[in-house]
This record gives C-alpha cells, sequence and structure tokens, in this order.
C-alpha cells in the first residue's frame, strides 16, 4: 500500500483572551502512521506577555471525555511584548512579498509577523526577512491572501510542530493563556497532518 499525505484544519484562526483557557477543536488520527500538528500564535495587544503554553491532547479511545496531556511536548509560546503597524498596501494582494507601513519601528529583526485580518479566519502568519526602514517589511514567501488597507500586522508571533506519536485515536490542543494572568490576548490557528497507509 502507498503512503498518502493528508492536511486538516484543526482550527481556524480563533481569539483567546488574557488571562483564559480554551480546548481546540479535535481530529481522528486512528488510521495515521505519522502525525504533526502545526500551530501559529501571535499576540494581538501591546501588553507584556511571556507566553501562551500549548499542550498537545491525545485519546486512545474513539469518543468521551478520555483526554492525556503530552506535557512533554508543551511548548510557550508568543513570549514579547507587542508592537503594531497598519498595512499600507491599498491591497496587499496574495502571493505579494513586500508589506507596506508608515513606520518599521518593532520589525527590524527577521521573525515571524502576524497579519490580523479583518476576518479573523483570514489572519496568517509572514516570514519577515528584510526592511527598509519607516517603508516597508520584506517577506518569504508572499502572502497566501489577499489583505486590504488599513489591516494590522504584528510583530509577536510564532510557528510550532509538534510529532505525535502513532498509538492515540484523537488529537486536540490545550491553549492556556493563563500562565501569565496579566499578559496578551492571542489568536491561534492549527493543521493536523498525518500519513496513511504502508
Amino acid at each position: 500500500m502507498s503512503r498518502r499525505e493528508y492536511s486538516e484544519i484543526l482550527q481556524v484562526y480563533t481569539a483567546v483572551a488574557q488571562n483564559t483557557a480554551v480546548i481546540s477543536n479535535e481530529v481522528n488520527i486512528e488510521e495515521s502512521i505519522e502525525t504533526t500538528v502545526e500551530v501559529t500564535i501571535g499576540l494581538d495587544t501591546t501588553t507584556a506577555h511571556i507566553g501562551t503554553i500549548v499542550t498537545p491532547q491525545v485519546s486512545a479511545h474513539d469518543s468521551g471525555n478520555n483526554w492525556y496531556n503530552l506535557g512533554s511536548l508543551a511548548q510557550t509560546l508568543g513570549v514579547g511584548t507587542g508592537a503594531s503597524e497598519a498595512i499600507t498596501n491599498d491591497p496587499l494582494d496574495a502571493g505579494d512579498d513586500e508589506i507596506s507601513c508608515a513606520s518599521t519601528t518593532g520589525f527590524v529583526t527577521v521573525g515571524y509577523r502576524i497579519i490580523k485580518d479583518g476576518t479573523l479566519a483570514n489572519s496568517e502568519v509572514v516570514q519577515q526577512v528584510s526592511y527598509d526602514s519607516n517603508k516597508s517589511i520584506g517577506i518569504n514567501p508572499g502572502v497566501d491572501k489577499e489583505h486590504l488597507k488599513a489591516v494590522v500586522m504584528w510583530n509577536v508571533a510564532d510557528r510550532q510542530v509538534f510529532i505525535i506519536p502513532g498509538t492515540y485515536k484523537r488529537v486536540r490542543l490545550l491553549v492556556d493563556n493563563t500562565y501569565d494572568a496579566d499578559g496578551s490576548s492571542i489568536i491561534y490557528a492549527a493543521m493536523v497532518s498525518t500519513v496513511k497507509g504502508s
């Protein structure tokens, strides 16, 4: 039997308030021989944040509340103090690799940035690779989606991959934003990639 690769949305971009914890949707991975969960997260305020703990949870049961933390995989993500800047492209078209903005303060290093779209599900994380002082930032690759002028990008974002053992039937995420009780709200999204066959 040939190996087949699949990707499935675990969670569309979702807002998580300061000092709250949420559980993502779940995905069945019973037939998967290799499973990864890919998480993106970003701050959406200027409040200093010591991090959000993201923990994969798994179940060996088809249904029910039989969930267990994969505690050794837990990661603290989104550490920093956010800075924001409105996009001045009109619009920023899908595929564009230069984001225009009035100021590059907080956007002068290589790193992940998050574009918080007015339609939250259309938000995305991008990789900044360069900047032109107080004119634009360069990203690689370009954006996946169109974003309208004045949509805001934030400078504190993370991407993380979790490798899930292949002996479970379901997977989900615990997103704990209580780790910093006085920290920032966040947005996050997640995908599950599986390999089936042999």
